[in-house]
């Protein structure tokens, strides 16, 4: 093998400490597991239909406690056994959304695939980052709380994009075509409850500048008495139009005038989308990773407990956490984007041919903790196709 060879194969080449990563955070699987067998055990009298098929929940559950504690513990590859080099086929994922092993991944993975759109987007349209709240909830009203607050911004998009029509008010100056709303719960520890809000990209026609002057002053203005936040006139728009969708009051120029708000901040994007493509509950697990580092015992467990891990799973199952709307519609924002196939196979099937003319290849299940063995003590080299890499390599930020 010459070295331009080394070079290309080097390219693709993943290092231990992605391995490490993911084997970190997988680890909290093992409570998530717990948590679902328990809550299968509470409801097993509950049925659950799907797709005209009705089984029981604590079933539908069970299956669920294998894939997590699978999740990224056995990696598909083509092992050239004599050269000690290994192509990485597959990671078998579990996607569940308290995952987030699977959750960083996926989050990363829709950043990278869609912020090159949004910002060839930017050349024709203004992009804004609109952020929606609304007042915290128990966790018994949360379900009710996620529930609204999705189907609340579909109605706000109709008043937006001018489907439905506000005698005296014209939308249609904004030039909205497009947006795109994430979901992301967080919890408030002290008070015990949870914060479910929208992290929004919208795209209106340029030149408006909605996001400024701030010069407007209101009760979400101040924090602990001092005045924190001014707001353009459209953010205390946005404000009053999106408090009477959520609390489903009839939307009319003079009701939008003298209705009160939800906070709503309402920034120009300039090309940074991290926010809108954090997953679901990331801020919570963020807080509990936080506490759990600063616990004495440093148990995985004094993360999030099963009470806030049932509140959150009524919340969101059966809950699309992204959404596109306008221009975005149809833009697949599930696990798929994990899967898809990238512009390296080609290179990787050369890369596979040269090694065959020295070696013969077998297909073979690692454990993780091999791999991590392999690359640390045996200096074997491991790796991938670009995406499943960035994929790896996107567990090692924070």
């Amino acid at each position: 093998m010459d070295l331009e060879f080394y070079k290309k194969l080097n390219s693709y080449k993943t290092d231990s400490k992605s391995f490490s990563a993911m084997s970190r955070r997988i680890r909290v699987n093992a409570v998530t597991a717990e948590y679902y067998e328990r809550l299968g055990k509470e409801y097993e009298d509950l049925c659950k239909t799907r797709g005209g098929v009705t089984k029981d929940f604590n079933v539908l559950i069970s299956k669920r406690v294998g894939r997590v504690l699978r999740c990224g513990r056995f990696i598909d590859t083509v092992r050239f056994k004599e050269l000690g080099i290994h192509e990485v086929k597959t990671i078998k994922l579990c996607g569940d959304k308290f995952c987030g092993n699977c959750q960083k991944q996926l989050a990363n993975a829709r950043e990278r695939k869609y912020t090159p759109l949004l910002k060839e987007l930017e050349k024709c349209f203004d992009i804004y980052h609109i952020t929606l709240t609304v007042p915290n909830v128990g966790a018994l009203f949360l379900p009710k709380a996620v529930r609204d607050i999705i189907d609340s911004f579909a109605r706000l998009i109709k008043y937006i994009s001018g489907r439905k029509k506000i005698r005296g008010i014209n939308f249609g100056g904004f030039g909205y075509v497009g947006a795109i709303r994430s979901l992301e719960i967080t919890h408030n520890l002290k008070r015990d409850d949870y914060h479910p809000h929208l992290h929004c990209i919208f795209a209106f026609k340029k030149g408006l500048n909605l996001d400024n002057p701030k010069v407007f002053v209101n009760a979400f203005s101040f924090n602990n008495g001092r005045c924190e936040n001014k707001w353009s006139a459209f953010e205390v728009f946005i404000q009053k139009l999106w408090k009477l969708c959520y609390d489903g009051d009839r939307v009319t120029k003079t009701s939008i005038e003298s209705s009160g708000g939800y906070s709503c901040k309402v920034n120009r994007a300039d090309g940074n989308y991290h926010q809108i493509f954090k997953y679901v509950v990331k801020g919570l697990l963020d807080d509990k990773h936080a506490q759990q580092r600063k616990s004495k015992t440093g148990r995985i467990d004094n993360g999030l407990t099963y009470e806030e891990f049932k509140a959150l799973f009524f919340a969101l199952e059966g809950r699309r956490a992204m959404q596109g709307y306008g221009c975005f519609y149809g833009l697949k924002f599930d696990d798929s984007v994990l899967n898809e196939p990238d512009s390296s196979e080609a290179e990787i099937r050369e890369i596979i041919h040269e090694l065959r003319k020295m070696d013969t290849d077998e297909f073979v299940s690692e454990k993780l903790a091999s791999v991590i063995e392999n690359i640390v003590k045996k200096n074997e080299i491991y790796f991938s196709r670009k995406n499943i890499r960035d994929n790896l390599d996107s567990l090692k930020e924070e």
